[in-house]
């Protein structure tokens, strides 16, 4: 029993000392700096572009993005009015422009036009937008989805009936 004892301890002693003397002399906290700063090269891979959507793609994932809107908004022409607003011809629109909907007071006094731009920062959170407002939709943060969704509305227009 003895001779196990002694066989082992000394080579945990030496362990032991080891990693403390390497923990006295570099802390794991710059050891993670000195990889950071040094890594190891690598073979560079080329760099992957995201693929070029056409306008038939960002439409339908427009149009997916309107089902959202469809819960509480009309996207057909004959621009009838449920909890929220018509949305048809809505791009380009004077905004608070449907005269039997009561809009909220600061969305009637904000004048102007729903531009791409305009509506962009309405959809994304439309209660910091224009506060007070009674759209209650939390809003589409993501920029592609917004943007695919704007398409989608530019396509909801009848230019004889554009208000």
């Amino acid at each position: 029993m003895k001779k196990i004892f002694f066989a082992i301890f000394p080579s945990i002693l030496v362990t032991a000392f080891a990693w403390t003397i390497s923990n006295i002399l570099i802390k794991p906290e710059e050891a993670k700096n000195i990889i950071s700063v040094n890594p190891v090269p690598m073979k560079k891979e080329k760099a992957q572009e995201p693929p070029i959507q056409n306008i038939s793609q960002e439409f339908s994932l427009g149009e997916k993005q309107a089902k959202k809107c469809k819960a509480c908004h009309s996207l057909k022409k004959d621009k009838k009015i449920r909890i929220g607003p018509p949305l048809w011809s809505i791009v380009g629109a004077k905004k608070a422009r449907t005269t039997n909907f009561k809009y909220s007071e600061k969305l009637q006094n904000l004048g102007g036009i729903w531009s791409e731009e305009e509506l962009s920062k309405f959809i994304k959170v439309p209660n910091q937008y224009i506060p007070g407002t009674k759209m209650l939709f939390k809003g589409i943060k993501n920029d592609e989805d917004r943007k695919n969704l704007i398409i989608f509305l530019k396509t909801l227009t009848d230019e004889s009936n554009k208000n």
